[in-house]
C-alpha cells in the first residue's frame, strides 16, 4: 500500500501484476489459471534523501492470490477426446532487481534507485530435461533522491 510522499525519508509503494495461462485443465476455468501478485517495497532513504540507510531497499513477503504461484498441471489439447493427458506443469515466480545510479544535472546530482520486480513463468514438460522460463512482466520503478550540489559534496566528505 502506497503512503503519501512527504519528500523526506523512506518511500513505500506497492507493485502488482496479473497474469493468465491456458493450462487446458478440465478442472480449471476455460480461459486458464490466473494469478494476482502484490509486492510492497520500501526504499529506505535517510531523512533528507541524500543516501540510503543501512537497510537499503526492503521487500515485504509476496502476496499471491487467485490460483497462486503453482505448480499447476498443464494438459494436452485433445479436443473431442474423452480424457486429457497431463503434459507438464507451470509455476510463477517473482524476483526483484535493484539498480543504483547517479543522475547529474549541471552542478548538481542525485541518487536514483530503480526497483524492478520481474514476474516469470516456468514451464516443465514431462520427459524434457530443461524447463522453459519466460519473463511475463516487468515493472521498473525509479525512486529519486534529493538534488545535491556537486561542489558542496566535495567539501562535506574528507
Amino acid at each position: 500500500m502506497s503512503t503519501p510522499d512527504s519528500g523526506l525519508g523512506p518511500i513505500s509503494f506497492t507493485l502488482d501484476f496479473t497474469d493468465t495461462f491456458a493450462t487446458l485443465d478440465p478442472q480449471a476455468p476455460v480461459n486458464g489459471v490466473e494469478v494476482d501478485v502484490e509486492v510492497n517495497v520500501t526504499v529506505n532513504w535517510n531523512i533528507d534523501r541524500a543516501a540510503l540507510t543501512a537497510e537499503g531497499v526492503t521487500f515485504e513477503p509476496i502476496v499471491w492470490t487467485k490460483s497462486g504461484p503453482g505448480p499447476h498441471d498443464v494438459f494436452a489439447d485433445e479436443l473431442g477426446q474423452p480424457g486429457r493427458e497431463k503434459v507438464g506443469t507451470i509455476e510463477w515466480s517473482l524476483t526483484n532487481k535493484v539498480e543504483k545510479w547517479t543522475q547529474k544535472d549541471g552542478s548538481r546530482f542525485r541518487l536514483v534507485i530503480t526497483v524492478t520486480p520481474i514476474l516469470m513463468l516456468t514451464e516443465k514438460t514431462i520427459d524434457v530435461c530443461a524447463p522453459k522460463i519466460e519473463i511475463r512482466q516487468t515493472r521498473p520503478t525509479p525512486c529519486y533522491g534529493s538534488w545535491q550540489s556537486i561542489l558542496s559534496s566535495l567539501f562535506d566528505h574528507p
